[in-house]
């Protein structure tokens, strides 16, 4: 069976049903207002093209709908009852259109979002019963992974992202950057002192977010310098969680982002290494949506709560 995406209708047939609504169109104005002016009038056409398309409706139905004399027009017993379940029809169409637009234009329904694990439980999640409390009809599904899911085919409605897009499909704003620097506690660098330079750093213990990696090379830039120092790494590991804690409790150097030392629990307990220098290139905060045409209202508020909270 052909799914109703797939099926696709011939541009001739487009065409042709559209026609046929103009004739309708033209005949229901006729039938209610009772002149070929006034139809013309209701419809912004002159009286010709009404007078063309009822024509031509009587000739695709074989069936004379409006009987003619020079004076007065009057509607056959036939268009009548076709004017009775016609007006019907394009009323029923007035008002699915009227629904379909109120629906667009007030947040309600299921809103599926993607949200980065980490960076959406610390930045994101706090605002999330702020959002259902101002938008009571809508319904949050809300998913936290740091794998890029395909929007379109997961059904999604809005996902926030950090750094590069894979996508050039997806419509995305920016709403941030992401800078990454040197950390280490305070504890720590007491201990066994403050780098003055980047190559100084290959003499501390330090932290990697490196997967099975044993050693690592870390890139560091001010202005247009740039500094590659080899480390090796103390402890490697794949959640940011970790390394925060391991470096807040003195464990070593750690490269993170401005934004999780910002709202992680123990992100007060360390201290920027080489301020004047970052590491690597910064990146950026986007949201995304699938397209940016007839975004429903769930989704434009919802881009608007987040939009301001991050752009501070």
């Amino acid at each position: 069976m052909t799914s109703p995406r797939s099926a696709s209708i011939p541009a001739s047939v487009v065409t042709r049903q559209a026609s046929q609504l103009d004739e309708i169109q033209a005949f229901v104005a006729v039938g209610q207002t009772g002149s070929f002016s006034a139809a013309a009038a209701l419809l912004s056409k002159d009286a010709s093209t009404i007078s063309r398309r009822i024509a031509a409706l009587e000739r695709r139905l074989g069936v004379r709908l409006i009987a003619r004399t020079t004076r007065r027009l009057a509607i056959t017993e036939a268009g009548n009852s076709y004017l009775a379940r016609m007006s019907a029809v394009l009323e029923e169409m007035a008002n699915a259109d009227a629904e379909l637009s109120a629906r667009g234009n007030r947040p309600q329904g299921l809103l599926r979002i993607s949200l980065p694990r980490t960076y959406g439980r610390l930045w994101l999640a706090p605002l999330l019963p702020r959002f259902m409390a101002a938008y009571p009809d809508v319904q949050l599904d809300v998913r936290f992974s740091d794998q890029f899911v395909d929007l379109v085919s997961e059904d999604f409605d809005v996902a926030v992202r950090l750094g590069a897009l894979q996508s050039s499909s997806l419509v995305a704003r920016k709403v941030g950057e992401v800078r990454r620097h040197v950390y280490a506690s305070a504890a720590y660098l007491r201990a066994h002192g403050t780098p003055s330079a980047p190559r100084e750093i290959a003499q501390h213990r330090c932290l990697g977010f490196a997967g099975y990696q044993r050693s690592a090379e870390w890139s560091l830039r001010k202005g247009r310098q740039r500094v590659t120092v080899g480390v090796k790494l103390a402890m490697h590991t794949d959640d940011s969680d970790s390394l925060i804690t391991a470096a807040a409790e003195g464990a070593g150097l750690v490269i993170a982002t401005g934004w999780l030392v910002e709202k992680h629990p123990l992100g007060g307990k360390l201290r920027p290494v080489l301020p004047d220098w970052e590491v690597g290139e910064p990146g950026a905060i986007y949201i995304v949506t699938p397209t940016a045409s007839f975004l429903p209202a769930k989704v434009r508020v919802f881009i608007e709560m987040v939009s301001g909270a991050l752009r501070r």
